[in-house]
């Protein structure tokens, strides 16, 4: 919630409209309305979502975020409306938090990755039975994130007096732990706190087999799609174009490549607590993102 209603009404202001806005029916994204609502959890209570509006100038402090209105089939109470509260969709991804905090913004200053954090990504990813790679899943976080497991205290006790220990603060980073693989990374997105001026928030993010699927063009190399008067290798998928030499010396090249392929995040709204008891109701488990201060 970005703004408190001043009384009981239908609509609420929302910083960030996006994971709100289509529904699955019949396996196909459908815009939300009156036939196809969204259950939504607004503060303590259940709503059903028919529409809605984003904002004409976007005032959302989330990465790539959409602030606008979602309007309800019934009116949201004031308590419920009230500016700070978490806004939920039933079928909205996992994102896990230190000390249980509803939103990004209600993370405090003590609120760095711990131990617990991830266990709760893993928990969550074999809950909804998410096949892992190569026996473990993969946690995408940059330096910051990494460096701060070294002060948590649960970190500290696992590797007191192990062998292992030596290896891994000399090195500075752990590989395979807690059923993660720890990769490294320059591309975690970092946003600055939207209410605590000198903080940052890090985005550490657990992966599953199939999180994202990348597929190739099976005629990437066809007579109709490759230049005629060149040599084409296809390498890894990729297409290597050499021109041939055009000068009287023929020593004159060159050299490019293309690729036509694209990728897709696969959904799994078949796999519920109907058909496995432990599921949740996410459209997208294949991936639990961590929200922390760092």
């Amino acid at each position: 919630m970005s703004a408190t209603l001043a009384s009981a009404a239908p609509s609420i202001e929302v910083d960030d409209i996006r994971g709100f806005t289509t529904v699955f029916v019949n396996g196909v994204q459908t815009a939300v309305s009156a036939s196809y609502p969204l259950t939504v959890t607004v503060g303590s209570n259940t709503y059903l979502l028919i529409g809605v509006t984003p904002d004409v100038n976007n005032a959302s402090s989330a990465p790539g975020g959409i602030s606008g209105t979602l309007t309800f089939s019934n009116d949201v109470s004031v308590s419920d409306g009230t500016v700070g509260n978490a806004v939920r969709a039933a079928t909205a991804s996992a994102i896990v938090r230190p000390q249980g905090a509803g939103t990004t913004s209600a993370l405090q200053a003590t609120d760095t990755l711990t131990m617990s954090a991830l266990l709760d990504a893993v928990a969550t990813l074999r809950q909804n039975a998410v096949p892992e790679i190569d026996g473990v899943y993969n946690c995408y976080l940059d330096p910051v994130s990494a460096r701060q497991l070294f002060a948590d205290p649960d970190f500290r006790q696992l590797f007191q007096g192990a062998t292992s220990s030596n290896a891994v603060f000399r090195q500075g980073m752990v590989n395979d732990f807690l059923g993660l693989r720890f990769i490294t990374t320059t591309e975690a997105y970092v946003q600055s706190h939207p209410t605590l001026a000198g903080l940052y928030i890090r985005r550490p993010i657990v992966c599953g087999k199939g999180a994202l699927i990348e597929a190739d063009f099976a005629g990437i190399g066809a007579d109709d799609v490759a230049p005629k008067d060149a040599l084409v290798h296809i390498i890894d998928g990729v297409a290597m174009v050499t021109r041939e030499p055009i000068d009287r010396l023929q020593q004159i090249i060159a050299q490019s490549w293309y690729w036509i392929g694209g990728f897709c995040a696969p959904s799994d709204t078949t796999t519920t607590p109907n058909t496995i008891p432990t599921a949740t109701n996410s459209n997208f488990k294949r991936a639990v993102m961590i929200e922390h201060i760092g």
